[in-house]
């Protein structure tokens, strides 16, 4: 005999809240995805002065989605860059880095390091730039994203040249947020 406090079907309960939570994955529309109100809540890297990390720059980019699966997405912007991005449920997580060489940098009074013959002279510095943009879909064309980036240099050029660029800590770390939405 079965008494009152046993008469409820866990096995049915289980698979009702599957069920609701899949009927809740939003599945993002290919295409042409933009961000709008973006804004740094920190910004220590200084990246809103930066021609490629300003809020104006991911503004004006558009991010196309051209492959979405369960677990992954594939995003190309306009400057033909590539994201390998991470799915899960409607979180979309989209980790890179880019490494370069400084080319150029100013003295302490700013002006540009040149050699004798007045070329340009290449800082020992290399700067590393790690982002991790993370977009959370609240339907198929709208979404929230919030984003951390990181920046390290490693050379004897380094804090003259964050300096140049307003970032007194190395590394340094800023975080962004705002809307992504399909165009």
């Amino acid at each position: 005999a079965c008494s009152p406090d046993k008469g409820t079907d866990t096995a049915s309960q289980a698979g009702s809240d599957t069920a609701t939570e899949t009927a809740d994955v939003v599945l993002p529309t290919l295409g042409n995805w933009t961000f709008s109100e973006l804004e740094y809540s920190q910004d220590d890297c200084n990246f809103n002065s930066t021609a490629i990390y300003s809020v104006a720059a991911f503004e004006s980019n558009v991010y196309t989605l051209t492959e979405v699966t369960d677990t992954k997405a594939h995003y190309v912007d306009l400057f033909d860059l590539t994201f390998d991005c991470d799915r899960d449920g409607n979180v979309i997580t989209c980790p890179s880095t880019f490494t370069s060489a400084i080319a150029t940098y100013n003295d302490e009074d700013g002006n540009p390091v040149v050699d004798e013959d007045g070329n340009p002279v290449a800082p020992d510095a290399t700067n590393t730039i790690n982002t991790e943009f993370v977009t959370t879909f609240s339907s198929a064309e709208l979404g929230s994203l919030s984003a951390t980036l990181t920046a390290s240099c490693e050379g004897e050029d380094c804090a003259r040249i964050y300096e140049d660029a307003g970032v007194s800590d190395n590394p340094c770390a800023s975080s962004l947020s705002g809307k992504t939405s399909l165009q």
